[in-house]
C-alpha cells in the first residue's frame, strides 16, 4: 500500500492559508503602494482584528475539511483511488477558485487607503470560505466522482 507523503496532506493547507497574503500583496502593488510600503503594511494587517490576514486563512480550511471527509468515505466505502484522485482535484481546484475570488472581491476595496469600506464589504472574506467554497468544493468532488468513475469500468464492446 502507498503511502501518502507530507506535501500531498499539507500542501493544500498551506496555499488555503497562503490565498489572502498572496491576494493582499498583488493588490497592494497594483494599487501603487512599494515594496516596503506593502510588507510593512501586511506586517500590520496580520496584527488587526478586522479582516485579519491569519483568521481569513484559516476559514479556508472549513472547506478543505469538507473535501478530506468526502474523500475518507469514499475510501472507507470502497472507492477507487483514480476517481479519489479526481475528485480530490476537482474539490480543491474550486476552492481554490472561490477563496481567490473572494480576497480580490474585498482588497481592492480596502487599498490603498487601507480604510474598511464599510458593512457590507469584508463579508465576502466570511462568506466565500464558508458557504460557497463548500458547495464549490461538492461540485468539483461529484464532477471528479462522475469522471473517475467512468474511467475505472472496463471496456465492452
Amino acid at each position: 500500500m502507498k503511502k501518502k507523503g507530507v506535501l500531498g496532506v499539507f500542501a493544500p493547507i498551506v496555499l488555503v492559508l497562503a490565498i489572502p497574503p498572496l491576494v493582499y500583496f498583488g493588490v497592494a502593488l497594483w494599487t501603487g503602494l512599494s515594496f516596503g510600503e506593502t510588507a510593512s503594511a501586511m506586517i500590520e494587517q496580520y496584527q488587526e482584528r478586522r479582516q485579519n490576514l491569519l483568521v481569513v486563512g484559516v476559514l479556508g480550511l472549513v472547506p478543505l475539511g469538507v473535501v478530506a471527509v468526502v474523500l475518507w468515505l469514499h475510501k472507507r466505502f470502497g472507492g477507487n483511488q483514480g476517481a479519489r484522485s479526481l475528485m480530490k482535484l476537482g474539490g480543491l481546484v474550486l476552492v481554490y477558485a472561490v477563496l481567490i475570488w473572494a480576497n480580490f472581491e474585498y482588497w481592492p476595496d480596502f487599498l490603498p487607503s487601507r480604510v474598511y469600506p464599510g458593512f457590507p464589504h469584508g463579508l465576502e472574506l466570511v462568506i466565500g470560505p464558508l458557504f460557497f467554497a463548500p458547495v464549490a468544493a461538492g461540485v468539483g468532488l461529484f464532477a471528479g466522482w462522475l469522471v473517475g468513475r467512468e474511467k475505472g469500468r472496463p471496456e465492452t464492446g
